[in-house]
């Protein structure tokens, strides 16, 4: 028999699920998409198994998925110097942090004021100046502080 890693995966390193038992020794890195729960983290372990025999495992080495974006952003309340903001947050978990986003510049190449709060569905962007026109973005953070590239865009009203 060919030798081959064995790849596990934890949420708690407790409990092990092998998710890759048969991988060629040749393999460099290893993408694992199946499964897995939105903002979470998981850990990982992995050793060498030739003729009926197992190396030690490695180290555990800890990954953080990412928060799935929210969806269906939408201007609550307007005011003179802040708006309020709705969403869904899809099947992340509690402790998601969302980032809602302000900017007078189409390309958010400089962001004028922004909110984090967590996933309840509601943030409120303040300090606005009146008659300006803002754009607005609201994205999702994972655990490690990492945000998709990929955010909500809202309409723009003109304060």
């Amino acid at each position: 028999m060919k030798p081959v890693f064995d790849v596990q995966r934890s949420p708690d390193k407790v409990v092990w699920t092998d998710i890759a038992p048969n991988l060629p020794l040749n393999t460099t890195s290893y993408v694992d998409k199946a499964g897995l729960t939105p903002n979470a983290s998981y850990f990982y372990i992995v050793r060498a198994f030739k003729n009926l025999t197992f190396s030690q495992f490695s180290d555990s080495a800890t990954a953080v998925t990412f928060a799935e974006d929210p969806f269906a952003g939408r201007f609550q309340r307007l005011y003179i110097s802040s708006v309020s903001m709705v969403y869904g947050v899809r099947n992340n978990p509690a402790d998601t942090i969302y980032e809602s986003q302000a900017s007078l510049q189409f390309t958010f190449n400089q962001i004028y004021s922004f909110d984090k709060s967590v996933a309840n569905g509601t943030s409120t962007v303040r300090g606005l100046a009146g008659d300006s026109t803002y754009y607005f973005h609201i994205r999702s953070v994972n655990r490690a502080g990492t945000t998709l590239a990929m955010e909500r865009g809202l309409e723009h009203p003109r304060l």
